[in-house]
């Protein structure tokens, strides 16, 4: 992408996400009980008839956006609503756009912003994606590690959107990888919310235990590796 197109990529972002802000303000903040509340969730998504699905997607939009919104609980609500397959690619698509804008977003203000946003605990993600470069040794490939982060569980996948805006990694190619390692999990949320709806508690159980299985496994293989990661970008800070 030529340097115009990044620069109206980054504007049309920063007009959205402002847009964002202010219906947030407006109205958000009217309905924040509904995140803790998946019926009333459902209530507020489906009382806007035919546009039901837009403003699920909005909301999705917005959980990515402003990080500080649960994902988990947006996703397993779409299920509730929705059914497993089209909540799954209205999330899908709603990570897609609200990434784009928050990788955009630190890409333009650069470190310092994101700084201020990250927290202490996440620190050593931005020292290791702004020091890895592609072309290095593979260890050092910054790909690799935003896959993995955006596979395992317990990474702050919505905060690390904006973090991998520091990272030598195009837009295409962020979104590609994140899109692909944050696709598993998203749709077992979207299942399971389907399955919430019907009260299938043999099923849920059968969902959490498979979940349970694969990503624990999955944790503990790359647990090691991540924390060797971590280890060595405190050494270099």
């Amino acid at each position: 992408m030529n340097k115009m197109g990044r620069r109206i990529l980054v504007i049309v972002s920063s007009i959205l996400a402002l847009i964002i802000l202010l219906i947030m303000m407006k109205y958000g903040f009217n309905h924040k009980s509904m995140f803790t509340n998946i019926e009333q969730f459902k209530t507020t998504v489906n009382s806007y008839g035919s546009f039901s699905f837009l403003v699920f997607l909005f909301i999705q939009i917005i959980q990515i956006v402003f990080f500080f919104i649960p994902g988990e609980v947006v996703q397993v609500a779409g299920g509730y609503i929705f059914g497993p397959y089209i909540s799954f690619l209205l999330c899908m698509v709603g990570a897609v756009i609200g990434s784009a804008m928050a990788f955009l977003i630190t890409r333009k203000l650069g470190k310092p912003f994101l700084q201020k946003i990250c927290g202490k605990n996440n620190l050593w993600l931005v020292k290791k994606l702004d020091k890895n470069k592609i072309g290095e040794r593979t260890n050092r490939d910054p790909r690799k590690l935003i896959f993995i982060l955006y596979l395992i569980p317990g990474i702050p996948k919505d905060l690390l959107a904006y973090i991998c805006g520091v990272a030598d990694i195009s837009l295409k190619e962020f979104l590609i990888i994140s899109t692909i390692g944050r696709a598993p999990a998203l749709f077992f949320s979207c299942m399971f919310g389907d399955q919430v709806s019907t009260k299938n508690w043999t099923y849920i159980i059968f969902l959490t235990a498979i979940f349970i299985l694969i990503f624990g496994a999955l944790f503990l293989v790359t647990r090691k590796h991540i924390n060797k990661i971590k280890s060595e970008a405190e050494r270099e800070s």
